[in-house]
């Protein structure tokens, strides 16, 4: 993600974004947002719901890393005060804010992680990423990667061949 995008996360989260560039020995945040623009909103969105719910419920976190893996968003965290880990009543606040982050991973899986449209999972090799269509045809950087969905590589195939009648027409 571009500095510029992470800093407008960054500046308007900074209790939970602490460890935003912090010291590389402590934290993986110290590398921030390893992931393309295209989910900025996705991001901004989730970490804002992690700031709200941290702080009507007072289960305080800090992100610890927030990347693309296999395709997918990921994101880390730690709590502030370990011991309410073990706390029943906590139990029940840790489930949200994993339910906040399962939701923003499964949404990355149908976003285009570099423009934020619909996308699909697509591969070149073993590296993954979640792209769409024009992303692939028009990104010099991606334009060896396939969908991994069999009926999608069908309808890439189709859409190419239509683009290319269309031409020569």
């Amino acid at each position: 993600m571009t500095e510029e995008l992470e800093l407008k996360i960054v500046e308007r989260f900074p209790g939970i974004c602490a460890n935003y560039k912090g010291d590389m020995s402590s934290t993986c945040f110290a590398f921030g947002f390893q992931c393309d623009d295209g989910w900025y909103d996705l991001i901004y969105n989730t970490i804002r719901k992690l700031d709200f719910f941290s702080q009507i419920s007072g289960v305080g976190i800090t992100i610890e890393q927030v990347k693309e893996k296999f395709g997918e968003l990921r994101i880390y965290y730690n709590p502030l005060d370990m011991s309410l880990l073990a706390e029943d009543k906590s139990k029940f606040a840790w489930g949200i804010v994993n339910d906040i982050i399962d939701n923003a991973t499964t949404t990355s899986k149908n976003t285009c992680e570099v423009c934020g449209k619909k996308g699909t999972l697509c591969a070149k090799g073993s590296w993954c990423k979640t792209l769409c269509y024009n992303t692939v045809r028009n990104t010099e950087e991606y334009k060896e990667f396939i969908p991994v969905s069999e009926w999608l590589k069908a309808l890439w195939t189709t859409l190419d061949k239509a683009k290319e009648n269309q031409y020569k027409n």
